[in-house]
């Protein structure tokens, strides 16, 4: 009987991943043919939506096989064929994006690890309130004018700017700085009315002896690379790295302190996945998704630490009114470059999401006698363990990448031992080719509360000012 309901599985995942390789030679055909030319950038968002809706069946189909077969057998196979068929249709990432998800960013090749793949559920739900801005207060025209409303229009090319928020008394302030809000459609401005010099007070020797005498490690523990990969890093079944890649002393060797100063913006944050929330959102309420948590972040750094943010709010995983994670990076790279563009002395990039986990797994700890979420690094690679580097894919900053999200790690190794999960290395570029200084960063999951991922952005905050000096 378990035969028969192992066949009734297998079987139409298997002619679905035949009828997948057939599309990829014909995509690989018609790609090379000359007639197709005009229609290419037409055909490859055709390819992408027919490759992503199949492997979204086969995925469907594929998971229950954990019944039938062993746990590890069925989710190493689906995973297999999924990345075996993202090499044969270039999708930028998107399969692995969107059908599969570690359940707590754990190597499937060490002992005892169940390595489980989860199905990412298609939120289709929309936020289509607007942000609150009660508590803002509206300055008058003349104080817009003091800000250089006319230079900031210019500049990013919008039709006007809000101002919505003057934080003048120093009580209200977390650390004395003292912040003017405004917001241009769905980008918000965090500008500090105070300058400073940028971050040369501190050379990069004293920096890094500081970052080693503050973390749990020595220098000697971390050139052990078993030691230092069990430690810090979770390496995907899709991908693969060599020892010489990772080394702690080339990642120390980096220099990730801000260079500029806050005249001008220095950090960008923004979500390819903006609509994800957390276990107590309500549908329509305001406050409760993973863009909020990217406004709390965005004052943090600015009210307390002084740093020009920029706050990118735009939904870039929703398009005419529908959920499209599938394009959310292209979508969400072509506003990257727009508004670096703009502000090109921006250093810091932070794309803000919400992880997805097996419902019983509950991704928190306590800082501060707080419950708070634990959040991950994601660093992708640009390369696969079957087709090797993907050349489309290219980014010149996967070392400094690394290193950022390593640094972040190190400062938190003693203060916060338990509130960085270890970083996702996986086979794709996920926009991180932007910056030396870019970030993919999961705060919590879908079993998490908005508190808990709200309360997780202070130690982000804190650690991030650490390592930017």
């Amino acid at each position: 009987m378990k035969r028969k309901n192992v066949i009734k599985k297998v079987l139409p995942a298997g002619l679905t991943l035949l009828a997948l390789l057939m599309l990829g030679n014909l995509c690989l055909v018609i790609r090379e043919t000359k007639f197709f030319l005009n229609w290419k950038a037409d055909f490859k968002d055709w390819q992408e939506e027919v490759v992503c809706m199949l492997a979204e069946e086969m995925a469907d189909m594929l998971v229950p096989t954990g019944s039938y077969l062993s746990e590890d057998h069925a989710d190493t196979l689906l995973e297999w064929m999924l990345t075996y068929i993202g090499q044969i249709i270039p999708v930028q990432g998107y399969l692995n994006e969107m059908v599969i998800k570690n359940e707590e960013g754990k190597n499937p090749f060490e002992e005892e690890s169940s390595f489980y793949l989860e199905v990412e559920e298609m939120e289709l739900e929309t936020d289509g309130g607007e942000e609150e801005t009660d508590s803002l207060e509206i300055l008058e025209t003349e104080r817009q004018d003091e800000l250089g409303t006319a230079e900031m229009n210019s500049e990013y090319g919008g039709s006007g700017v809000e101002v919505l928020e003057s934080v003048e008394e120093a009580e209200n302030r977390r650390d004395g700085w003292e912040v003017t809000v405004w917001q241009q459609e769905n980008i918000v401005y965090y500008q500090p009315l105070e300058g400073d010099g940028g971050g040369e007070e501190e050379t990069q020797e004293v920096f890094l002896s500081r970052l080693l005498q503050s973390s749990a490690y020595s220098l000697e523990k971390l050139k052990d690379f078993d030691f230092f990969m069990q430690k810090f890093f979770t390496v995907r079944e899709t991908t693969s790295i060599r020892s010489g890649e990772l080394s702690a002393e080339e990642l120390l060797s980096h220099d990730a302190r801000m260079k500029g100063g806050n005249e001008s913006p220095q950090i960008l944050i923004y979500h390819s996945h903006s609509q994800e929330e957390f276990c107590d959102y309500i549908a329509g309420e305001a406050g409760r998704q993973i863009l909020d948590v990217g406004t709390y972040l965005s004052e943090l750094l600015s009210e307390t630490y002084g740093y020009y943010v920029v706050h990118d709010r735009t939904p870039y995983d929703v398009k005419d009114g529908v959920m499209d994670k599938n394009a959310a990076y292209t979508y969400a790279g072509e506003g990257i470059e727009k508004i670096l563009e703009a502000y090109p002395s921006i250093e810091v990039i932070i794309d803000l999401h919400r992880d997805g986990v097996a419902e019983g797994v509950h991704l928190v700890t306590e800082v501060d006698g707080k419950p708070t979420a634990k959040i991950m690094f994601v660093n992708g690679i640009s390369r696969t363990t079957l087709q090797g580097d993907i050349s489309y894919l290219y980014n010149p900053y996967i070392q400094q990448n690394i290193a950022f999200s390593f640094h972040l790690q190190l400062a938190a190794s003693q203060k916060y031992a338990d509130f960085i999960r270890r970083t996702m290395i996986s086979a794709y570029r996920y926009n991180l080719h932007y910056r030396e200084k870019s970030l993919l960063v999961e705060v919590g999951a879908q079993t998490n509360t908005t508190e808990e991922a709200m309360n997780a952005m202070e130690p982000l905050a804190k650690l991030l000012n650490e390592v930017l000096g």
